[in-house]
């Protein structure tokens, strides 16, 4: 199969395991959150926006997005009560994890 073939592929894959991932800028906060919480060093809001990972407002809003659909959880943090960690919900990292395997089969 050609590059391009993987590659559309690993997107209908996408497509059909996280639906609710519509924009890249849903991938890439679902993806920076993720890395964070596996490194044991969840992002606040404002660490996610120093990400640039495109404008404020953007990110604002589909964060919030995430947030009213469960993907996206506040937590609060251990001795500072200003300072609050957003987390994957188990669910979704599940979902997540059964599309990183199928890409994974889909890609050899």
């Amino acid at each position: 199969m050609s590059s391009f073939g993987k590659l559309r592929a690993l997107r209908h894959l996408q497509k059909k395991l996280l639906p609710v991932l519509h924009t890249a800028a849903d991938l890439d906060i679902v993806l920076e959150l993720g890395y964070s919480q596996d490194c044991t060093r969840p992002l606040g809001t404002k660490a996610l926006l120093a990400l640039n990972l495109g404008a404020p407002a953007t990110i604002s809003r589909r964060l919030s997005r995430l947030k009213k659909l469960g993907i996206v959880r506040v937590r609060s943090t251990q001795g500072d009560g200003r300072r609050h960690d957003l987390v994957l919900s188990a669910s979704f990292r599940r979902n997540f994890e059964n599309l990183s395997r199928a890409s994974s089969r889909a890609l050899a």
